[in-house]
């Protein structure tokens, strides 16, 4: 689009992001039409590209975002100028500099990744019987038995009967088929416990005793 308007309307005409008056680009939208070799070009090649893009590039410049863009800028220029005047040297090339976070790139402002990509996946995975979760319930309750976290207590009624149940030995571990005791087996842990206790040294599983023995630990020297 730019180089659209250099050719037709503007030479003077910059690149993308720059502060041009959002009136001058309505302008160019409209002459479009009148303008019979842009338009024949735009026809031929575009149809309404440019039109449309005129139109939301206006948007832009008038936007949050961009004033975000123009204030980024500003800022960067300005950590630039304070560490040239330290006599720190400035790399040229973006990529290799460590940001500061107070005084990010205009890179990096606003930038957004994607993910949701639909992957088919064949997984052969441990079967987990809902009984024996209640048994272990019953017997020890819906409350954390490292930290005792109570979610009903902290979160009210949509925190009741929230709990994770953990298996002591990993199901993970096991070949295939094996009989679980409820109660020695498994045991009840809220969100944090379930997470710390699978975070043992080269990824192997603490034990109850092992995760309050840190917790302890941690509380003695805080």
């Amino acid at each position: 689009m730019p180089e659209f308007i250099r050719a037709y309307f503007d030479r003077s005409f910059g690149n993308a992001y720059e502060p041009y008056s959002t009136d001058q680009l309505e302008t160019y939208r409209q002459k479009l039409n009148s303008h019979s070799s842009a338009a024949s070009r735009r026809n031929a090649e575009f149809g309404d590209k440019y039109s449309t893009a005129l139109k939301y590039y206006k948007g832009f410049l008038e936007s949050k975002l961009f004033k975000g863009k123009v204030k980024i800028s500003r800022m960067a220029n300005e950590c630039a100028s304070s560490a040239q005047a330290k006599g720190d040297k400035v790399t040229r090339n973006r990529k290799s500099q460590i940001e500061d976070p107070l005084c990010p790139s205009e890179d990096s402002y606003g930038k957004s990744y994607t993910e949701g990509t639909l992957q088919q996946v064949s997984i052969t995975r441990h079967e987990r019987n809902a009984k024996l979760r209640q048994a272990c319930l019953k017997h020890y309750g819906a409350v954390c038995q490292i930290c005792g976290m109570d979610f009903e207590k902290t979160y009210g009624h949509i925190g009741a009967g929230f709990i994770e149940v953990h298996h002591i030995v990993p199901i993970s571990d096991q070949d295939g088929e094996h009989d679980v005791n409820p109660i020695i087996d498994m045991i009840p842990l809220c969100s944090n416990c379930h997470s710390m206790i699978h975070r043992g040294a080269n990824g192997s599983v603490l034990t109850p005793d092992q995760l309050r023995e840190l917790i302890e630990a941690n509380k003695s020297n805080g």
